[in-house]
Formats: structure tokens, C-alpha cells, sequence
């Protein structure tokens, strides 16, 4: 969590060599739902980025076969919905919306039916 203090049984040793040898780095937390969990075999990941912040297209771009399904050039598709800490990106900078370390990303694919 940002500006969260974290107590001794968060501690993660592998983390804290990273940190000291490369720099600041950043986690935050990617959540897909409905057919993009059936079709990457996963419903959420860890994304860890040497750098203190980030834009969500960068973030995305750590996982290109997503990256490749939500975006269209540097542009959300049409269809999808991308939440940060639950706001929905298009009403923020979409693709250049600012992430920090403990975000969380949700992505919901288009939905059909009737």
C-alpha cells in the first residue's frame, strides 16, 4: 500500500536486496476478469518496475500478451474497462494514467450478450 508502514512479517529479504542494487522498485497488482482470465490462464499478477512511477501503459507492457488484447497503439480498445484503485482510466489520462507502487489495475473485457 502507498505510504503504508509495513511491520516485520512483510518483510521480504529479496525485495530489499533489489532495492539496495537497482533502485526503487515498484509492485502493484493486475486483476483480469471473465474471458481474458480463460483466455491468459490467470486472474492476477504481481508487476514489479524499477522506477519509483509509472504510466499504465508501461505497466501493462510488462505482460505483452495483454497488453496486445487491451491496447491499440498507446489506446485503450474500445469495449474494455480499465479500473485504478477503482476509478475507471478513461475519465483520468487513459493509457498515460500515473501508477504507483501498491496500485491495483482491473481490467474487465467487452462484454456481449442479450
Amino acid at each position: 500500500m502507498i505510504g503504508s508502514h509495513q511491520g516485520l512479517e512483510d518483510f521480504c529479504p529479496a525485495r530489499f536486496f533489489l532495492f539496495l542494487f537497482f533502485g526503487v522498485i515498484m509492485r502493484v497488482r493486475i486483476n483480469v476478469f471473465v474471458t481474458l482470465r480463460r483466455e491468459l490462464g490467470w486472474k492476477n499478477k504481481i508487476v514489479q518496475i524499477d522506477s519509483e512511477k509509472a504510466i499504465l501503459f508501461e505497466v501493462i507492457s510488462v505482460i505483452p500478451e495483454l497488453a496486445n488484447k487491451v491496447f491499440d497503439g498507446d489506446k485503450i480498445r474500445s469495449g474494455f474497462i480499465v479500473l485504478v484503485n477503482g476509478r475507471n482510466v478513461r475519465f483520468l489520462n487513459e493509457g498515460r494514467t500515473r501508477i504507483s507502487d501498491g496500485d491495483e489495475i482491473s481490467i474487465f473485457p467487452p462484454a456481449g450478450g442479450g
